[in-house]
């Protein structure tokens, strides 16, 4: 007897190849954003350090790198929990993660002893000034673009290596 005969062994392995396929990409994102969370760091360290007089590091030693519990995002931000230190290695009462937010984004302080009535005057009439900011983390977002690139560039090879072998 003659027939003709469509096996679908090979479209049953890609169903299930697709149905494995959320928890590779989930894995594989995962392990992108792992791989991504040193270059931010790199890069914003880069940042501080061409913006800041942070010759011995103290504010790139703040900064902590974080991915996310299920591995949706990386991020380089200042350590939870962690103090700033005076100059005799003291920790103050100022987390890092206002210190660095002072550096970065600017901020007042009060004058020096001058006395007067008006505008940019603080409390008891005392002159007041500003410290203008870094901005070492918008100046670091900048060179995301091509980090981010490259994590969903890894993302998709470990899509194709996993379908592939069909």
């Amino acid at each position: 007897m003659l027939e003709a005969k469509l096996d679908a062994k090979e479209l049953d392995q890609l169903l299930e190849k697709l149905e494995q396929a959320p928890e590779v990409f989930a894995q594989a994102r995962r392990e992108a954003f792992e791989v991504a969370a040193p270059e931010l760091k790199r890069s914003l360290d880069a940042q501080i350090v061409s913006t800041t007089r942070d010759s011995r590091g103290k504010v790139r030693s703040w900064q902590g790198l974080y991915v996310g519990s299920r591995g949706g995002y990386a991020a380089v931000r200042p350590k939870v929990d962690a103090f700033a230190e005076n100059a005799r290695g003291q920790k103050t009462k100022y987390t890092v993660g206002y210190v660095t937010n002072a550096i970065n984004s600017g901020h007042r302080f009060p004058g020096q002893g001058v006395r007067g009535k008006g505008k940019g005057l603080g409390p008891g009439g005392l002159a007041t000034g500003r410290v203008a900011g870094r901005y070492f983390y918008d100046h670091a977002q900048k060179t995301v673009e091509s980090i981010a690139q490259e994590t969903v560039d890894q993302v998709i090879r470990s899509l194709i290596k996993h379908l592939e072998g069909l």
